[in-house]
């Protein structure tokens, strides 16, 4: 269908889009996910800044836009009776040309201080990174530091403990052969008294014997003696 103004001029009916934008709905963002206009979908996100201009885009700014693209696509309806001019056309798109470029640019200050501020986080994230590396760097150096001089003393601990043991183990080795030799001396010692009592009291028994025998042979031989004399007295008697 085609219109026509005083101006002297036509103008060609603008096709409606495939998925037209919807009033009811002001949190839509040049549709989402499922509609044919755009192909995409965009999430806004709020930062906390300190000028307007990075503010992110409001619902009433929205809902203003929604307005006048609605009462474009009216005009341009094939039903409608009322026709825009190409002067009252041009404006609105310029209007609208305009206020998506205020958009864009609001938006892509919001993604500059997102990015700034995953730059300062990530330099931060980083140096934490860093120094808590350097950290453990330093205490596994200390750590190690720390823990050689005490594995080295209880190494040389060790050692001397060990010498000492040897030597406690050489004395003792000693002591024993000692005593085994001292015990045997003892021992062959008192074998050697035994068998000398043993000899001494052979000897004693054996000259007991012989004493008894000299006893015997003295009477004997006072007997003897004594009748001698007996003979030689009766003979003297016997002379005179």
């Amino acid at each position: 269908m085609q219109g026509a103004d005083t101006s002297g001029f036509t103008t060609s009916p603008i096709s409606p889009p495939l998925s037209p934008l919807r009033q009811d709905d002001p949190d839509m963002i040049y549709g989402d996910g499922e509609d044919e206009f755009t192909r995409f979908t965009f999430s806004p996100f709020t930062i906390r800044t300190k000028s307007d201009d990075e503010a992110p885009v409001m619902k009433g700014k929205l809902k203003s836009i929604h307005e006048k693209l609605d009462s474009l696509l009216k005009a341009s309806n094939p039903s409608s009776t009322d026709y825009y001019s190409q002067a009252s056309f041009k404006s609105i798109i310029e209007t609208l040309t305009k206020e998506h470029s205020s958009n864009l640019e609001n938006m892509n200050k919001v993604v500059d201080a997102s990015a700034t501020i995953c730059n300062k986080m990530t330099k931060k994230g980083n140096k934490l990174i860093s120094d808590a590396t350097s950290f453990m760097n330093n205490f596994q150096t200390s750590f190690e530091s720390n823990t050689t001089k005490p594995n080295e003393s209880i190494a040389n601990l060790g050692s001397s403990l060990k010498a000492e043991r040897e030597k406690l183990q050489g004395i003792r080795t000693g002591i024993t052969t000692d005593h085994e030799e001292f015990k045997y001396s003892i021992s062959s010692q008192v074998s050697k008294h035994q068998d000398d009592l043993a000899m001494e009291s052979k000897i004693i028994d054996s000259l007991a014997i012989k004493n008894e025998k000299v006893k015997v042979l003295t009477v004997e031989l006072e007997q003897a003696e004594k009748q001698v004399q007996d003979l030689i007295t009766e003979k003297a008697v016997m002379k005179s």
